[in-house]
């Protein structure tokens, strides 16, 4: 990589790559609730819509190889700064408190009006007391009480990891040397598959979904890919693509049936993913750099956030007012997505960016940074 590119990546968060690589990421998560999650009841386990489902679900596991990368690749190039903590939770706080905490008033208000009617409501009646995901301890909850039945709500798990992860990286990073950094990272990455084979359904059956012990490895290796772009080492483009190509040879072979080692599916992917975060970061994947890729990746936090609502929200309306419509799912996944961008874009132009910029300016890492 050149000196010119690492100014670049180090100078700020976005990257028109890394932009595409979320979008990417953002799309898979999309694709898997609204083209395949909603036929997963009707095939066996080895149809193309189990795979479908399964392998565009682990763009979760891109997004977390992306903010372990990012989020490192931050506190590394400030660990030295006097505001280092500061600035880096003042800058977060801003970045996901208000649209997480804005979303989840929407869903209490729903609630409320939806109780008074006696209909149902995640904010009552989920597994998961609604005041866990108040303090980002969702993902605990939802593991204890085998609970995944409101996924307007339950895909915030991801949320309450990567708030997990904000909580110890940057103390880590500040406290350590690179090289305890990068073993204790390589310990992660090899011991979250150990506990994904021996304790598969701890402490009940959501538990290796959705605890940082079963999905740390991701973070941690996009943690080392920051490390590692910031070293002196250099791999050739070529075997970052051969080793591409083995991980996705592998993966293809855990989705066979029976396959042996099928815990080890979420590590080959990670594999691929850092890889292809890797070749991304030297501008070696052009349609990342595509203006709609990048477009999905800027309003990916807010679409993430609220596409399962519209979803829902959008086939209830339909059932209720045109039960016989043939064709319904598709209709209303496309109506549910193109409303989604719409909210997503105007949250982005008229608060997302302006909060994001104006923090930027009031949290600096340095006096003049």
């Amino acid at each position: 990589m050149s000196d010119k590119q690492f100014q670049i990546l180090t100078a700020a968060e976005r990257m028109p790559d890394l932009d595409g690589y979320r979008g990417l990421a953002i799309l898979m998560v999309i694709a898997c609730h609204s083209i395949f999650a909603p036929r997963l009841g009707e095939v066996s386990p080895g149809s193309i819509v189990a795979f479908g489902f399964s392998f565009f679900a682990s763009g979760v596991d891109l997004f977390f190889v992306l903010s372990g990368f990012l989020i490192g690749g931050i506190l590394l190039d400030n660990r030295g700064a006097p505001r280092y903590f500061s600035a880096f939770y003042g800058r977060r706080i801003l970045r996901i408190f208000p649209v997480y905490y804005g979303f989840l008033l929407v869903i209490l208000g729903q609630g409320l009006i939806f109780h008074a009617y006696h209909k149902a409501t995640p904010v009552f009646d989920a597994g998961t007391p609604f005041l866990f995901f108040l303090v980002y301890l969702q993902n605990f909850g939802m593991a204890w009480f085998n609970d995944w039945n409101w996924i307007t709500v339950t895909m915030t798990w991801s949320l309450a990891l990567e708030e997990q992860f904000y909580l110890t990286l940057p103390v880590a990073v500040k406290a350590l040397r690179k090289s305890s950094l990068v073993a204790i990272s390589g310990i992660i990455v090899m011991l979250a598959p150990v506990a994904r084979c021996f304790l598969p359904n701890v402490p009940h059956g959501f538990g290796t979904l959705v605890l940082m012990a079963f999905r740390a490895d991701a973070l941690a290796a996009g943690f080392l890919c920051a490390i590692f772009v910031r070293s002196n080492l250099r791999v050739s483009n070529l075997r970052i693509v051969v080793l591409t190509a083995v991980s996705v040879l592998f993966i293809a072979l855990s989705y066979i049936a029976n396959s042996p080692a099928p815990f080890l599916r979420p590590t080959l992917l990670i594999t691929l993913y850092s890889s292809g975060l890797l070749l991304a970061v030297q501008g070696q994947i052009a349609p990342l750099r595509w203006p709609l890729m990048r477009f999905f990746g800027t309003i990916s936090y807010t679409l993430y956030m609220i596409h399962q609502s519209a979803l829902v929200t959008l086939r209830s309306v339909f059932r209720h007012f045109l039960p016989e419509f043939h064709g319904q799912s598709a209709v209303v996944s496309s109506v549910a997505f193109l409303l989604s961008i719409a909210i997503c874009k105007a949250s982005w132009d008229y608060f997302e960016q302006p909060t994001v910029s104006w923090a930027r300016r009031r949290f600096r890492y340095q006096k003049n940074s």
